[in-house]
């Protein structure tokens, strides 16, 4: 079979398993030498589809690719880890185009009815105490609810080199939504993911321990980060389905999006390996728990990072999700997973710079180091912070939240706050910065500045509404 071949696959009964015939196909093609593979219009049902290399998907208007409900489709190798409906492993030139849908029918594995259970906080530790609003609730709407048992990734992308998805629409993620892990050379353009909100862990675009990744003029609605680019090494529920090789997670442009999500819209760092060299750019961030979130787990630094040009809408809202209104949250803390266990030791985090942010919020900037010079040279220059009370604020406003901490009591506690609250930073550096505090805030709110253990500190041209404390 020569590379240009083409199959195309007709629709088949919308409640039959269409994966064997669809996996034929890719197989084909593949030992052919590659080719195309077009899907007739109508629904087809997938549950843990093997990609090849050199074959090039086309989902044309009309067809959706929608993810089997039964779960025991989705097991995978001798260890039985459950990948999602997509799966390519050590591949090179895979690409999916066209306007059509892949749904992973995520709320088929989900239990609304029940919240899931989120560790790392303890009520009493916060400014409401053990009467706190999000405490005292049995079921929250926004999420995240219960999954009993749910598949992988939707589509994970492992060790993969020359990978492009163009203006498919992805929707209904039962977990991260894309992997692409330890991939060399990604492209993602035009591309839609409208996932569920109450759905835990669905993430849209999740880069790990990749390099050489463009992101450009996408839609990403989430209810875990909508880009996260992270140096994971090992995960449980990945099994053999991701075995990190790479040594860090570098050059990563993200451009031209409209990012929203639940927790952060943008997470950078996170893991045993390095995120290095990444640009963020012409973007809108809206109804986030947190808008851009910088941190240091697990040993990985994370250094060379910039982010300019970016519109920021972050709220105090009703669910248990990570993040807690703030526009802006850089952190790097030694945390644990679990009572008696070794804590991992903090990475470090450096060349952070931040330049034309326009940010409207129901909290503020917020840069937390456990120790001094575990952040360092973070640069915030042309900065717009406006900061507005909310209904949520009496109910969960004046607390930080930096899970994953050492304690629960640590990970969401309460604290006055500040437009810009900066603890153990050294080389920050504010210039043109202007800050606009509502008059009816609470009282906690205690001005535009805080600076605690701070190194070296340049500040230029801060205009605000009320004096600083430092």
């Amino acid at each position: 079979m020569s590379s240009r071949a083409e199959v195309i696959i007709e629709n088949v009964s919308p409640n039959a398993d269409a994966t064997p015939s669809i996996q034929s196909a890719v197989d084909r093609l593949s030992q052919g030498g590659g080719g195309k593979l077009t899907f007739g219009p109508g629904t087809y049902l997938i549950a843990g589809l093997r990609l090849r290399s050199n074959v090039a998907m086309e989902i044309p208007a009309g067809t959706t690719l929608l993810g089997h409900p039964d779960i025991e489709k989705y097991r995978f190798g001798d260890d039985g880890t459950l990948i999602g409906m997509m799966y390519a492993r050590d591949c090179e030139s895979i690409s999916m185009t066209g306007q059509g849908v892949i749904d992973g029918n995520g709320m088929s594995f989900a239990d609304p009815t029940r919240t899931h259970g989120v560790s790392g906080w303890d009520p009493a530790a916060t400014r409401q105490g053990v009467s706190h609003h999000l405490a005292i609730k049995e079921v929250h709407e926004e999420g995240p609810c219960v999954m009993p048992v749910r598949p992988g990734n939707l589509m994970i992308f492992s060790g993969c080199r020359k990978v492009n998805l163009d203006s498919v629409t992805i929707r209904n993620s039962p977990f991260w939504t894309v992997q692409f892990a330890d991939c060399d050379g990604v492209t993602v353009r035009g591309v839609e993911i409208l996932n569920r909100e109450p759905i835990p862990n669905n993430d849209g675009i999740h880069i790990n321990g990749s390099c050489n990744v463009r992101i450009s003029d996408c839609h990403i609605e989430a209810g875990d980060d909508a880009v996260a680019v992270t140096g994971i090494q090992s995960e449980p529920h990945f099994g053999s389905a991701v075995p990190a090789s790479r040594e860090s997670c570098s050059d990563v442009v993200v451009t031209n999006c409209v990012l929203s999500s639940k927790s952060s819209g943008i997470r950078v760092g996170w893991g045993e390996r390095d995120v290095e060299r990444c640009t963020f750019s012409n973007l809108v961030l809206r109804r986030c728990n947190r808008g851009i979130n910088v941190c240091a787990r697990m040993r990985g630094n994370v250094r060379d990072i910039s982010f300019s040009n970016i519109y920021v809408e972050s709220f105090l809202q009703d669910n248990l999700w990570w993040g807690i209104g703030e526009a802006i949250h850089v952190s790097s803390t030694r945390f644990s997973h679990g009572d008696g266990l070794v804590p991992f030791e903090p990475g470090t985090i450096e060349r952070i710079r931040f330049s034309n942010i326009q940010a409207h919020a129901e909290n503020g900037v917020f840069l937390w180091a456990e120790d001094l010079g575990l952040i360092r040279d973070v640069q915030f220059s042309g900065l717009t912070l406006s900061i507005e009370p909310s209904p949520m604020t009496p109910l969960v406003g004046g607390n930080i939240d930096i899970r994953p901490a050492m304690t629960p009591a640590e990970g969401v506690q309460k604290r006055d706050r500040w437009a810009i609250d900066a603890v153990n930073v050294d080389e920050l550096s504010l210039e043109d910065v202007r800050i606009k505090l509502s008059p009816e805030l609470p009282d906690y709110w205690r001005g535009p500045l805080n600076f605690e253990g701070a190194g070296r500190l340049t500040i230029s041209g801060v205009a605000s509404d009320s004096m600083a404390r430092v």
